[in-house]
């Protein structure tokens, strides 16, 4: 089992070990304290760690927003989240010689940070918190 003192420090002793000190009397059991078990926590959101004496959860931060995603991996998230219909309205209505239109018909693939999301975002009403969540959506789409 773990055990840890007032400085801080952690050792592995033994039940039996221990036991046998505190059958004695020895003075080594009352400076050592069993470790509580770790808390429970979402490994994917936090982290935990042994701070001396208790456990300290820590928020970790976001993952970054894909820098891009394939293009029929988007389409899937799009569909997933109920706006394929929307986006594929907004892209009939771009003149013919616009290259976001051309993009979502021939691209392989769409970066978050073009130009060209952002203004569909807009115009669709979409928030970039939501257009963030498309893009982990599409990231995590499996082929």
């Amino acid at each position: 089992m773990i055990y840890y003192n007032a400085s801080g420090e952690t050792r592995d002793i033994e039940d039996a070990l221990y036991a046998a000190w505190v059958a004695a009397g020895n003075p080594k059991a009352q400076a050592w304290t069993l470790q509580p078990a770790q808390p429970e926590f979402d490994p994917a959101t936090h982290s935990c760690t042994w701070v001396g004496t208790e456990w300290a959860l820590s928020q970790l931060p976001p993952p970054p927003v894909p820098e891009q995603v394939p293009a029929h991996h988007l389409r899937r998230a799009l569909r997933q989240f109920g706006m394929l219909g929307a986006v594929k309205a907004y892209m009939t209505a771009l003149p013919e010689d616009s290259e976001m239109k051309e993009s979502w018909e021939y691209a392989p693939y769409f970066r978050r940070d073009a130009l060209g999301i952002e203004a569909a975002r807009v115009a669709l009403g979409l928030t970039a918190a939501q257009v963030d969540a498309l893009f982990f959506a599409a990231d995590a789409v499996q082929t």
